[in-house]
């Protein structure tokens, strides 16, 4: 019942041979369930990332699409809905912003015009002379002549020819 050495030799290399063999199986086998596992897990966690990215970009319409059912799919469904509320938000803030805008606007241009206003009325009643002679101290702010006056629009140019036709007529 002795074997020779060499019959256990070449049984062993063949026995080494086989395991390496497996090894590499089962290692090539570890890898690929390696990358199905890991695809499985972070493929809805990056739609989730790009949702995120599309959200702080404005775009609330960004399909989430993960349909798994463990904390990821519960996940995105309460994204999605944040984002629906976010975006009626950020239209009712925009239509705000409009109308605190428009008001703004028609504020400003009345706090214009009311002393330019003044001013006009004023420039009127120097040149008819309403407010009494200007002496050699106070410059006189009727216009001379025909030259035109700069910053003038022209009902401004025809209250003015008016005024000096009026002045000219009485003096």
């Amino acid at each position: 019942m002795q074997r020779s050495l060499d019959d256990e030799t070449a049984y062993l290399s063949e026995m080494k041979k086989d395991l390496i063999n497996l090894g590499v199986l089962a290692a090539v086998a570890a890898m690929l369930v390696g990358f199905f596992v890991s695809e499985r897990i972070t493929r809805p966690v990056q739609r989730l990332v790009r949702g995120a990215e599309e959200m702080e970009r404005g775009n609330y319409d960004y399909p989430l699409d993960v349909k798994s059912r463990d904390e990821i799919g519960y996940l995105a469904p309460a994204l999605s809905a944040r984002c629906g509320s976010a975006s009626a938000r950020t239209s009712a803030a925009c239509e705000e912003v409009a109308r605190m805008k428009s008001e703004f606007i028609s504020v400003a241009s009345h706090e214009l015009r009311t002393p330019i206003s003044v001013i006009r009325g004023y420039h009127e009643l120097l040149a008819e002379g309403s407010l009494g002679p200007s002496d050699a101290a106070t410059p006189s702010a009727r216009p001379r002549g025909d030259r035109p006056q700069p910053g003038l629009t022209e009902p401004d140019r025809r209250g003015r020819d008016a005024a000096g036709a009026r002045s000219r007529a009485s003096g």
